[in-house]
């Protein structure tokens, strides 16, 4: 009698232990946090000559950064700020700490005495080619032509159906001035969107609601855990199988996109 009692009490833990564990295995790893948290600005910044590659600009953190490097428009990193030898145009600049910490800033080049243009952008959505890129120019000698990634000009100066991505737009008038800027469609999806769904799939009670961490009722944790979270859900095992719930591939893009946007709140 003791040993069948003994055997069900066993038997017992067991299935309560995995009932616990049925979220705690695939709970996501938490990563270091950055320990710096900063943002860009400009200095000693100079505009170009119609027709001349000859401004610049420096970049500078609000805080000292050890180990803090620069990159423009996706080129290789370097440790100095500073840009030169650059036509007009729009710049994308990301800096990044030792402990892998970024941050991002958009640099417009302007022409000092000719054309100068100003770029709108409609979002994509999520899955979908519904972009548009609008170029206004001012200061310019007709007529102007407007090229998208190095592809045939053409006289109109907006370019529609375009998906997520960066975009080169090479603005040109009678005068030969010129002007690139990169130019980047979102998905346009919101955090508030994410947020439900973790909310309602993903934070529950023994499931990253306060019992398994991190805690993903809060804010903060999801977007610092942005990556990690879309590369599990795409993989579909948050929620894990064992949690009874499921995400559809559409509550599924929406995260990839989010992410893919910069995962801001």
């Amino acid at each position: 009698m003791k040993f069948t009692n003994l055997f069900c009490l066993v038997v017992v833990l067991n299935l309560l232990l995995l009932g616990f564990e049925a979220c705690t295995y695939d709970k996501i790893v938490i990563p270091e946090n950055c320990s710096d948290d900063f943002t860009l600005s400009t200095s000693e910044q100079v505009d170009a000559n119609c027709g001349n590659d000859n401004g610049s600009f420096e970049v500078i953190p609000d805080i000292q950064v050890d180990g803090i490097e620069f990159s423009l428009n996706g080129a290789d990193f370097q440790t100095l700020g500073r840009f030169m030898d650059l036509s007009a145009g729009t710049y994308g600049v990301v800096a990044r700490s030792a402990d892998g910490c970024t941050a991002s800033l958009n640099v417009e080049i302007r022409n000092g005495d000719g054309m100068n243009v100003a770029v709108g952008v409609q979002d994509a959505g999520c899955g979908e080619a519904n972009g548009v890129i609008t170029v206004n120019v001012e200061n310019e000698q007709p007529p102007v032509t407007f090229r998208l990634d190095g592809q045939q000009a053409q006289a109109s100066n907006v370019f529609r159906n375009l998906d997520i991505g960066t975009y080169q737009v090479t603005t040109q008038d009678a005068n030969g001035c010129e002007v690139v800027s990169e130019v980047e469609i979102r998905s346009g999806v919101k955090f508030t969107e994410v947020e439900t769904i973790i909310a309602q799939s993903c934070a529950l009670s023994n499931c990253h609601g306060g019992s398994v961490g991190p805690d993903l009722r809060s804010a903060d944790n999801i977007v610092d855990r942005a990556g990690r979270i879309a590369a599990r859900t795409a993989s579909k095992t948050m929620p894990p199988a064992s949690s009874g719930l499921r995400l559809s591939e559409e509550e599924i893009a929406v995260i990839g996109c989010w992410v893919e946007d910069g995962a801001e709140r």
